[in-house]
């Protein structure tokens, strides 16, 4: 008897190649006009072990790169070509860290860098605000600040960073004390001290 022919393999819906939710095969078109299909098998390497295949169940589940092998067998045991399909597999999504360039007192803007880690070289997105970004933003004032990474699989990762560092009011109602008002002082007077009295700042303090 001839074996089985494999002529479409249905895959469940990816995200520019990629797939973030349990892979699944959805339909398989075979052919086999004497003793007919018994059942499909897959394995995900070249040399890998053949495992019964299931219509609608999952078949990858750990992030990577695969090579999905499926093949037919009928029910005088004649087994069908191989059908391959590259699968690439991330339901992990992009690792986010956001460094600011001081944590320290500063009166100046605050640059953040984003710093992005992916499988498998995906490209990916940052969006901040709505808007996409690249791997800095530059913050003027305290706040949370959050971003967005999107990988080619589609999942998102959103992280955030609390910045409270920055100072750009000066202090007020600071006085000196030790002279007189509107007096005028030769410098080489002895016995004038001077030292502030009072002054405010509500954020790094004077």
């Amino acid at each position: 008897y001839a074996a089985p022919v494999i002529t479409n393999v249905t895959l469940s819906d990816s995200n520019n190649g990629w797939y973030n939710e349990a892979y699944m095969v959805t339909a398989i078109d075979a052919v086999d006009a004497n003793s007919g299909i018994a059942r499909y098998e897959y394995r995900t390497s070249e040399n890998g072990t053949w495992n019964v295949l299931n219509i609608n169940s999952t078949l990858i589940n750990v992030p990577g790169v695969y090579s999905l092998y499926i093949r037919a067998i009928d029910n005088c045991g004649n087994i069908s070509n191989e059908y391959v399909r590259t699968i690439k597999y991330d339901a992990i999504g992009a690792s986010v860290t956001l460094v600011p360039n001081t944590t320290d007192w500063t009166n100046k803007d605050v640059v953040i860098s984003i710093n992005v880690s992916v499988l498998y070289n995906q490209a990916y997105t940052i969006t901040h605000l709505g808007s996409e970004v690249g791997n800095t933003i530059t913050v003027s004032e305290n706040g949370t600040y959050e971003v967005v990474v999107v990988t080619e699989s589609g999942v998102e990762v959103t992280k955030s960073i609390v910045i409270s560092n920055i100072d750009k009011v000066s202090p007020v109602n600071v006085a000196l004390s030790g002279v007189e008002n509107e007096k005028v002082y030769s410098i080489d007077e002895n016995g004038i001290e001077l030292s502030f009295v009072g002054g405010e700042d509500a954020n790094s303090g004077i």
